[in-house]
């Protein structure tokens, strides 16, 4: 048999950060394959505004966006708002099955998160995770952005979990 159609199957260990919080809460991760700025931008927005969510935060990746809002909610609430967000599917499954969603920090075919923006937002009455808030810090530091400001409702835990977990392929 050829090397034709032939599929890498190497086993390889990622890394990234989940959405959990210290009070067992979540925030909000979304995971778009889509190049479609635009697009994402309008579904943030509609989101937002639907559920009085605070500012979204969001990175291009290889195939698509992730957007991390730090509002904090119950695992059900925020698999509601994914699914009214139109992000990936397979994706929302994941993490509803794992109980918590995760996006990944590692570099996966020389392609790592890169921190793109803000998309802000005048609601701000939810708490909020610290913890996740100073990771976003320390990734937007790495694109020479700094926050001057933090959003208000802050907790004060400095927990975040971080996992690893084996992908197929390149």
């Amino acid at each position: 048999m050829g090397q034709q159609g032939k599929k890498n199957n190497q086993l390889r260990f990622l890394h990234g950060w989940t959405s959990k919080t210290k009070d067992n809460r979540q925030v909000i991760f979304l995971d778009f394959d889509t190049k479609n700025l635009d697009w994402i931008l309008e579904q943030l927005r509609r989101i937002r505004e639907f559920y009085g969510l605070s500012d979204f935060y969001v990175f291009s990746t290889r195939k698509g966006f992730h957007a991390v809002c730090i509002d904090k909610f119950s695992r059900v609430s925020i698999f509601e708002i994914q699914n009214l967000s139109l992000c990936d599917k397979k994706f929302m499954h994941i993490g509803m099955t794992r109980k918590s969603w995760t996006l990944r920090l590692s570099e996966k075919n020389m392609n790592y998160p890169k921190f793109l923006g803000i998309l802000f937002s005048n609601h701000q009455s939810r708490a909020k995770s610290h913890a996740h808030l100073i990771l976003i810090k320390a990734m937007m530091k790495l694109e020479n952005v700094i926050l001057k400001e933090n959003p208000i409702n802050l907790d004060k835990s400095k927990y975040l979990e971080f996992c690893s977990y084996i992908v197929r392929g390149k």
